[in-house]
């Protein structure tokens, strides 16, 4: 059944090259004879765990869009983990656009890690402003001149994605997120065509779909629904030839891909309306590793905090009793923040000298900045604990006492604008405050630093 020999990919690429595919209703007809196949070809079948075991044993490759700091980074840092201590020769490998190098060494060592220009996704996409960020008009320049750069980036991805298979011959393919949420269509695509037409396994973990959270206008006039942070997936709904890609790749309909989502009630909506078999679906929630997560000293609390503050403080050799904290307004009215100078900054109400490791509470948001993870809610918390009678009776017994809220990650590609609206909302926020604490209210942001 396995068919990834240079000859098998050399006529799988002239079949494809040869596809006239001029329009999107071209690529539509396209699909569709993908998407038949992908249902009604015989599946990769296995006889047993042992003949899968003995597959596999050529190898894994991880592929998505990119590693970084972030959960998902984490999480396959862990299904890989997984693999080795099962199969501690096999050889496994890392797919990607992008890799941030310091989450090289979350791997298990010998992974070897493979960068592909034009895997990236979201706004590291080329094409992923027209397809969800701009309303595209049937038959404008736009409109065709995407067809023909959407293709040609599809043919390229899937031939350099074959070589690496040809070359690694990898016995198992596991995506994630490539094809639950539309960060780049045209990797999407090419996945399924080389998964199929070299007959390779595919295990497909979706950690989130761009229907949660997600509509189109009319659906959300309809029901009365808000606005949702993944509603531009649906900018053009209305260009059916267009959209229709979308459904039809994210998530793929195969009898040789198992999709492997985080919750029940993505399994149940690929099952009930994406009309997937249920026997392809399965779920694996997110993983807590116990030993590297059990709770440490007080000792070991108190060094973290030490840490963190000399970091935030700008000097490596410095003391966190005493770091500056600026003012979130002339940071604001500089506008010197840019993305290549962002380092750890802390802010405040004004400019001032705080003891950021003995007399702080550290409200600790461990997330990359990105506008679906709602730094925006915890602001607003914040402002409302300020007010709280209790919490404020607390902080007049204890003059010297702070609260700092922390951000840990990175600002995400594409949400650069976001982190400074929330400098901005925490600006507002602070004009609130009672006067007596205003000052003693801080942020920080550590873009990844804390080790």
């Amino acid at each position: 059944m396995y068919s990834a020999t240079a000859e098998a990919l050399d006529e799988l690429l002239r079949r494809w090259r040869a596809e006239k595919v001029e329009t999107f209703f071209d690529l539509g007809l396209f699909t569709d004879r993908l998407a038949d196949q992908c249902t009604h070809e015989q599946a990769v079948v296995f006889a047993n765990r042992e003949d899968f075991d003995h597959s596999i044993q050529r190898g894994v490759a991880f592929c998505t869009f990119r590693f970084g700091i972030d959960g998902v980074t984490m999480e396959v840092a862990k299904y890989a983990a997984a693999m080795s201590e099962i199969h501690p020769q096999i050889p496994l490998h890392l797919v990607y656009g992008h890799i941030d190098n310091r989450c090289q060494e979350m791997f298990p060592k010998g992974s070897r890690f493979h960068e592909m220009s034009g895997m990236d996704g979201f706004e590291a996409w080329p094409m992923y402003q027209p397809f969800f960020e701009e309303t595209l008009e049937r038959g404008g320049p736009r409109y065709n001149q995407l067809i023909a750069d959407f293709w040609a980036a599809t043919l390229d991805l899937a031939e350099r994605l074959g070589n690496l298979i040809v070359n690694e011959q990898p016995g198992l393919l596991y995506v994630i997120n490539t094809n639950s949420n539309p960060g780049n269509v045209a990797l999407a695509l090419s996945l399924s065509m080389i998964s199929h037409g070299l007959k390779i396994p595919v295990i497909c973990n979706n950690h989130d779909f761009y229907w949660e959270g997600g509509s189109s206008a009319l659906t959300r006039n309809a029901q009365g629904t808000k606005p949702g942070p993944r509603d531009h997936f649906f900018r053009n709904e209305h260009l059916g030839e267009v959209f229709s890609v979308v459904e039809t790749l994210f998530p793929v309909n195969s009898t040789s891909w198992v999709s492997v989502n985080i919750n029940r009630d993505q399994s149940l909506h690929l099952s009930n309306i994406s009309g997937i078999n249920p026997a392809s679906l399965c779920e694996i929630g997110t993983s807590v590793d116990t030993d590297g997560y059990a709770s440490v000293s007080q000792i070991r609390a108190v060094q973290a905090k030490h840490q963190m503050g000399l970091l935030l403080g700008g000097e490596p050799q410095g003391d966190p009793r005493h770091v500056e904290s600026l003012s979130v307004t002339e940071v604001l009215d500089r506008n010197e923040l840019t993305e290549q100078t962002l380092r750890p900054i802390i802010v405040g109400n004004t400019a001032c000298e705080m003891d950021f490791a003995d007399d702080n509470l550290v409200v600790l948001q461990p997330t990359r900045i990105v506008q679906r993870k709602s730094i925006g809610h915890n602001i607003e918390l914040l402002g409302k604990l300020a007010h709280d009678p209790e919490f404020l009776e607390h902080f007049e017994r204890h003059p010297r006492q702070r609260i700092t809220l922390v951000v840990s990650g990175p600002v995400a590609p594409g949400h650069f604008e976001y982190f400074k609206h929330q400098l901005q909302r925490f600006a507002a926020m602070l004009k609130t405050l009672p006067e007596t604490i205003r000052n003693r209210v801080h942020m920080g942001f550590l873009f990844a630093a804390f080790d």
